[in-house]
């Protein structure tokens, strides 16, 4: 089996649409309206008036760098996703290959055989077998974010490249959806890359400087596989107040916003000035209460089941997202192919709660929510569920920190519950990336059952696809019933953009998002705005 651009849409239909997004949801765009943009993803290649810069900002986080495997704010994983090609990536809503020409499993999926496009690094050498061998065993650091667990089964002591285009993977056990774990994380490197400081990409930009926590400058790499990038240049700044982002696309100041409240989606839908634009199922977050099963109260099922129940999933869908987004089903995916529909939606039934928490002792039950307002929308549904707990006798309170702490890892691992937001991917991605032994209890809430594990070992190795959905439904199934999340909505991501500017308008900015960027393509990963 060849996997090849031209073949994608069919095995993603025999696969049940498996391969799904590992992207990085984009918040906000305010964009030109002077032109119309097509929603037709394609990895490589302008489209569009060419030519302009554009001036972005995004959400960040204290500590930010251009290093992927420490990096952790939606700012640099924006700017990461322009400087860096990855071997396979999401646009829209399809799995395609990207810095890959073809991928190649033997008989039983154990060696892949990976054949690269011909491209360069900004420096002009060649992106060769050995860069993705070496950025392989980076990414597969002991301190990476990532790489640890989108890595494990791969023999990265016996990598070989059989020519300056093709390197054969051997793996420890056979992995059928190797496609997918290449779309979790699988930015190319230049061999011996140690300074993050102005790195050397392959990707549609260059760095032209950058500041940690302020703005990165990029410009176009004219000799980008398959063509030049629609714009000449591309600033990406952090900002962690999404209001102020607004004022600053009104105002002329800012081109594109990544960022914003439904409300003012809502309240600038009218204005002929900006341009607001949607993202689909694969551009959204997944919006959980996560719960850290290893501790009570949470250890038991019973509690975490009753939380289910007690939660007015519409009520904080309408108050959290405005319009721009749908009811959450307790499994990440939804909306996206290989996703379970056969799971019954989940009811509002507070006296089914309270019931379940009488079972369990817990009647009156109290807990401190750990909580942030990104995406922006999210701390307001956080208040209301409180209400909502209250009439099943629980009282919850509000830890609130700052969008700039929202990924301190020890304050997340100590929190029974907190507010989760993923980037929407397909079921089994996410169970790979996030519901591992491996994981911080933080992200994964600590569920590991050795049956679950079972099947997901399983599902990785089965190569008939009728025979690996039914795994993940029963996968899916057991997180239905028993899981960490409680997953209350799914937020599409609106974006804004300033319309008439003399910069091309809208189109260069849809053709920039279609080539993933900025920040339409990233790892794997949890995400909050």
């Amino acid at each position: 089996m060849d996997v090849r651009p031209a073949a994608l849409s069919r095995r993603r239909l025999l696969q049940g649409g498996l391969a799904v997004a590992t992207t990085l949801a984009a918040p906000a765009v305010v964009t030109g309206c002077g032109s119309s943009s097509t929603s037709s993803p394609t990895p490589s290649g302008g489209q569009g008036k060419p030519g302009g810069r554009m001036r972005v900002e995004v959400l960040g986080a204290d500590n930010e760098t251009l290093n992927v495997n420490v990096t952790a704010s939606d700012a640099d994983f924006t700017r990461v996703s322009a400087i860096f090609d990855q071997l396979v990536l999401v646009l829209g809503d399809k799995l395609v290959l990207s810095s890959a020409d073809s991928l190649t499993p033997n008989a039983d999926a154990t060696v892949w055989m990976i054949k690269l496009k011909d491209a360069t690094f900004h420096d002009g050498k060649p992106v060769t077998a050995d860069d993705v061998a070496f950025s392989f065993r980076f990414l597969a650091d002991p301190k990476s974010n990532f790489g640890p667990t989108a890595f494990s089964d791969f023999d990265l002591k016996n990598l070989k490249s059989l020519d300056q285009r093709t390197l054969q993977v051997p793996l420890t056990h056979p992995r059928a959806d190797f496609m997918e774990v290449l779309e979790g994380i699988s930015y190319v490197f230049p061999a011996g890359i140690n300074d993050f400081s102005k790195p050397i990409g392959s990707g549609p930009f260059q760095v032209v400087s950058y500041e940690p926590g302020k703005t990165a400058v990029l410009k176009g790499y004219k000799r980008y596989r398959g063509g030049a990038p629609p714009l000449d240049g591309l600033e990406i700044a952090t900002i962690n107040d999404a209001d102020a982002s607004l004022r600053a696309v009104k105002s002329g100041r800012l081109d594109y916003a990544v960022g914003i409240s439904p409300t003012a989606a809502r309240v600038e839908a009218t204005n002929p000035q900006l341009r607001i634009l949607n993202g689909g199922p694969a551009n959204s977050h997944a919006l959980t209460w996560t719960m850290n099963t290893t501790k009570p109260p949470f250890s038991d099922v019973r509690v975490r089941q009753a939380m289910a129940f007690a939660t007015d999933r519409k009520a904080l869908v309408d108050v959290g997202f405005g319009g721009f987004g749908a009811v959450g089903n307790d499994v990440i995916g939804q909306g996206l192919p290989g996703f379970d529909g056969m799971l019954p939606p989940r009811p509002y039934d507070p006296d089914r709660a309270r019931q379940l928490l009488a079972t369990a002792g817990r009647s009156n039950l109290r807990f401190t929510v750990r909580t942030y307002d990104a995406p922006p929308g999210a701390l307001a549904a956080t208040q209301l569920w409180t209400q909502q707990l209250a009439k099943v006798g629980v009282t919850a309170t509000l830890d609130t920190v700052p969008v700039s702490d929202r990924y301190d890892n020890a304050a997340q691992n100590a929190a029974l519950i907190q507010l989760g937001a993923f980037t929407n991917r397909s079921t089994i991605i996410h169970i790979e990336t996030f519901l591992t032994p491996a994981v911080p209890v933080g992200i994964s809430g600590g569920y590991a059952p050795p049956a679950f594990n079972a099947l997901v070992a399983k599902s990785q190795s089965t190569v008939d696809p009728a025979e690996r959905q039914n795994l993940i439904n029963q996968l899916s199934t057991m997180l239905y019933n028993e899981g960490p999340y409680v997953v209350w909505g799914v937020r599409q991501q609106p974006r804004r953009g300033r319309t008439g500017r003399s910069r091309g308008g809208a189109e260069p900015v849809a053709a920039a998002v279609r080539q993933g960027i900025p920040g339409m393509s990233g790892p794997a990963r949890p995400g909050a705005g």
